[in-house]
């Protein structure tokens, strides 16, 4: 969070604004991952903010996409499923190809998995796993391997989740 922060600053003081965002996510992802999901909506927003302001469009997949996670861990589904939706009508292979090495996942594959996270919490376990499935699909087609094992790894939980013990193993296995 230090670091992040600290990124921040620097780049808010040296006008620099196109790391300004990357360094708000950064500290935007620690507190997600620290539970810290209240702050992380805060976050979330300034990142939305930030990217409509500046008038970034690349910006703006990413921005919806922490969005789409943030409302996700505060069990807000339809808010986060509406997110999750905007990411999928402005995710384009070919034109995000580097947008994974910046923010470490693939916007398509994270949007797949976790929209798959909602559609189990509504009650979908047939669309959450075809979606999961799909995301794993992407992410081995984009060979990034950070996404893949995130992929992987929910798919996994997901036959865990469905009691196919097996079927668990073997992606968690794999």
């Amino acid at each position: 969070e230090r670091t992040y922060a600290a990124a921040y600053e620097l780049c808010a003081k040296l006008k620099q604004d196109s790391a300004l965002f990357p360094a708000l996510r950064g500290v935007w992802g620690f507190h997600l991952m620290r539970g810290e999901v209240a702050r992380a909506r805060e976050l979330a927003e300034q990142l939305i903010d930030h990217a409509h302001n500046g008038n970034r469009r690349e910006l703006e997949l990413e921005a919806c996409l922490t969005f789409g996670m943030t409302s996700f861990w505060l069990g807000e589904f339809a808010t986060s499923l509406d997110w999750l939706q905007r990411v999928k009508s402005r995710y384009d292979r070919e034109q995000h190809r580097t947008h994974a090495q910046l923010f470490g996942t693939d916007p398509g594959a994270a949007q797949l998995f976790y929209e798959a996270r909602v559609r189990w919490h509504q009650g979908y376990p047939d669309q959450a796993l075809a979606l999961s499935r799909q995301a794993v699909a992407l992410a081995k087609g984009i060979d990034h391997p950070h996404s893949l094992a995130w992929a992987m790894a929910f798919t996994a939980s997901l036959h865990l989740f469905r009691r196919e013990w097996e079927a668990g193993r073997l992606q968690a296995e794999a």
